[in-house]
């Protein structure tokens, strides 16, 4: 799958792209877009995520959509970052996504818009009625942008990686 913004391509990362970044700590996308760069090694050393959702395609590969995707500069070529939900929607039709920008690509934009692609594109499967992300309170960047995309706080978890998250939704009615 690809999602297409004037400025950025979303692609979503399916079980053999996955294996590949992990067991050789590189990207080979030529069923993509071969001349992709990396120069900020998103996903290269991030074993955990890599693993987790290893796991979870090698279950179910039908969840490759809604997993793992880069996030591509349309204009340089330059993988940005990488974006995804947990999980396919659960009963209630809530996902929860997730996002990594590169540091060199921060404050530019990038995160707001691949997740507010992303989303919409969820939302325009039908079966997406809320959209929720988990926070760190002491992570400012995230949670302003969280806000600029209309989430408002429900709630808090400790998370067993992460500590203590805010958690965000919006009815995807109300998504802009």
């Amino acid at each position: 799958m690809i999602i297409k913004t004037k400025r950025i391509s979303i692609y979503s990362l399916n079980l053999n792209n996955l294996e590949s970044i992990l067991n050789n700590k590189d990207y080979s996308f030529g069923d993509i877009d071969s001349s992709l760069t990396n120069p900020d090694k998103i996903l290269v050393n991030d074993n955990y995520l890599l693993n987790l959702r290893i796991n979870q395609l090698k279950m179910d590969k039908e969840l490759t959509n809604w997993l793992l995707h880069i996030v591509v500069d349309n204009k340089s070529k330059q993988i940005v970052g990488n974006v995804g939900f947990h999980n396919r929607p659960d009963s209630r039709g809530v996902v929860e996504f997730g996002i990594t920008i590169g540091s060199s690509y921060r404050k530019q934009g990038y995160a707001y818009e691949a997740i507010r692609a992303l989303c919409l594109s969820a939302i325009d499967s039908g079966i997406v009625k809320i959209i929720r992300a988990s926070v760190s309170p002491d992570n400012i960047a995230s949670n302003n942008l969280i806000k600029k995309l209309g989430l408002k706080k429900i709630g808090q978890q400790i998370d067993e990686i992460d500590g203590l998250e805010y958690i965000f939704e919006i009815r995807a009615d109300d998504f802009v």
